[in-house]
C-alpha cells in the first residue's frame, strides 16, 4: 500500500536503534534502499551524548517497511542495529521543520 500522505507515511517508518554516531546518514540509506524506496532518512538532532544513537526511515510502501522489519539481523559496518516499528507518539500539533520535514511533537498538557 503506498504511502502518500503525512499519516500514512507514519505508518511507513521504522525506527532504528543502537546507531554508532560513525555511521552516516548515507550509508544508513544505501543499507535500507536494499529494501524498497526510502522516502527519508531523519536523525533527530537532539540525542543526548551517547555513543549509539538513533534514526528514523521511511518507506514509500507499507510492504517495504514490513518486509525490512521481518528481515533480521541488520547488520552495518560490523553494528546490528536494533530495527522495529516507528510507534507514532500523540501529538499536539504539526510543524514545519529544516528542509520541510514534518515533525511531530509530543503533547504536553503544560502547555
Amino acid at each position: 500500500r503506498p504511502c502518500s500522505d503525512f499519516s500514512s507515511l507514519l505508518s511507513c517508518r521504522i525506527f532504528v536503534g543502537q546507531v554508532p554516531s560513525k555511521i552516516t546518514d548515507k550509508q544508513i540509506l544505501s543499507y535500507f534502499k536494499a529494501f524498497g524506496t526510502v522516502v527519508d532518512v531523519y536523525r533527530p538532532s537532539r540525542q543526548n551524548s551517547s555513543r549509539k544513537k538513533y534514526i528514523y526511515v521511511t518507506f514509500s510502501e507499507r510492504g517495504e517497511m514490513d518486509r525490512c522489519v521481518e528481515s533480521r539481523p541488520h547488520i552495518i559496518q560490523g553494528y546490528e542495529l536494533n530495527v522495529s516499528e516507528a510507534t507514532p507518539r500523540p501529538i499536539s500539533h504539526v510543524k514545519s521543520g529544516y528542509g520541510g520535514f514534518l515533525y511531530l511533537r509530543e503533547s504536553n498538557p503544560n502547555t
